[in-house]
């Protein structure tokens, strides 16, 4: 096994089992292409795409956790097909600057995986997770699209980690602009090569709605606003800084296939956001649209729409006491999903094309998405006037 990741993994499980450096404690890597053996860290192997999974060899310890790395050498590209080394560098980032900072202001360690990471002296990068199945988390028990209870954790959870922007800015000015100044985006680039289609979806996706009289106006704005110029439509939710008082550090790709839940007595009661490579300035709008459009259904957006955006506006004001007057009120939350109403679409037409492709790891739970999803959303997006 590469001796760096193998003194990785030797410094996390000693540190883990309250184990000396000096024992003889034995490790072995191997593949594993089983979803269900390892469902939570995608990893990199010599140019494969692949999962790595190490386990404690030494009996004398029982049953031992496990932990999922990432890494790649300064020569690698691509961690997999469709994944730049930008992602990889922009997750290392966070959890070694990002988080800490954040952390000093109150622990976040409740909403992201325990890690660590190293660098040798060539370049070659690690990050490590902490696997959480042992601790109870698990993928969301329901396939497709989420109930209240689900929905209601996962946008409180990210009003939560929302709420650490704003607190930073009163508590800490200048060190979240300091810590989060992450790398060069790539998004702009990828939304360019994907443009021809996405917005050959949409407009799929519009035809529907320019049979219905009293879609039209909403569908001349839809052209307008979002298709004459998608990428710029899209990018204007972006920010390379905090400057704009109603953009965070997002994870904008906020969906069940990055978190795990905890459940009791069958209702979700925590989760863990994962896979933080795509975090960045952005409009709230980004990760509450995902709650909101990708996640929930339209039956349950017509019942709990209100009450999603108060859990969320709740958890913004309990994450910090005394930072309450500079959140953002309700109606500006709305202004934020108008701002961001592009980057959700362009996430459903992606989605979309992972289901009719199969591809990707959330494939499964998307299998029923399809052009008549993103018609529902452009409907109610024009209902409540968000586009």
């Amino acid at each position: 096994m590469n001796t760096f990741i193998n003194e990785l993994a030797r410094e996390y499980f000693c540190e883990y089992l309250n184990r000396r450096k000096e024992e003889n404690l034995e490790f072995k890597c191997f593949r594993s292409d089983d979803e269900q053996s390892s469902p939570v860290i995608g990893a990199h192997s010599d140019g494969v795409s692949g999962r790595i999974l190490f386990t404690a060899a030494d009996q004398r310890i029982g049953e031992s956790p496990r932990l999922f790395v990432k890494f790649l050498s300064t020569e690698d590209e691509k961690l997999w097909p469709g994944c730049p080394v930008f992602w990889f560098r922009t997750e290392i980032h966070f959890f070694a600057e990002v988080a800490p900072m954040l952390d000093s202001l109150r622990s976040i360690r409740h909403l992201i995986p325990r890690f660590l990471h190293s660098k040798d002296e060539a370049g070659k990068m690690a990050i490590a997770f902490d696997h959480l199945a042992p601790k109870g988390f698990v993928n969301a028990d329901q396939k497709g699209r989420l109930d209240y209870a689900h929905l209601s954790l996962m946008a409180r959870k990210i009003g939560e980690f929302h709420g650490y922007s704003f607190a930073a800015r009163k508590l800490a000015p200048g060190q979240l602009e300091k810590a989060a100044s992450l790398p060069v985006d790539s998004y702009t680039s990828l939304v360019t090569a994907q443009q021809t289609q996405t917005v050959r979806t949409l407009r799929r996706a519009l035809e529907p709605l320019g049979r219905d009289p009293q879609y039209a106006d909403a569908v001349l704005r839809i052209e307008r606003r979002v298709l004459a110029d998608f990428v710029d439509s899209v990018t204007r939710a972006f920010s390379a800084n905090s400057a704009n008082a109603d953009f965070v550090l997002c994870h904008r790709s906020y969906s069940q296939s990055n978190v795990m839940f905890r459940y009791a007595s069958g209702r979700p009661v925590d989760l863990v956001i994962m896979d933080w490579q795509t975090v960045a300035f952005a409009s709230l709008g980004v990760d509450l649209g995902l709650v909101l459009y990708l996640e929930a259904s339209q039956g349950v957006r017509d019942q709990y729409w209100d009450r999603l955006l108060d859990d969320y506006r709740a958890s913004l004001s309990e994450t910090f006491s005394g930072c309450e007057a500079d959140l953002p009120s309700k109606e500006n939350i709305l202004q934020q999903l108008r701002i961001s109403a592009a980057t959700t679409l362009n996430m459903l037409a992606y989605k979309v094309h992972q289901s009719q492709t199969k591809s990707g790891s959330d494939s499964l739970h998307l299998a029923t998405w399809n052009d008549g999803c993103i018609s529902e959303v452009l409907r109610d997006m024009a209902r409540r006037n968000l586009i």
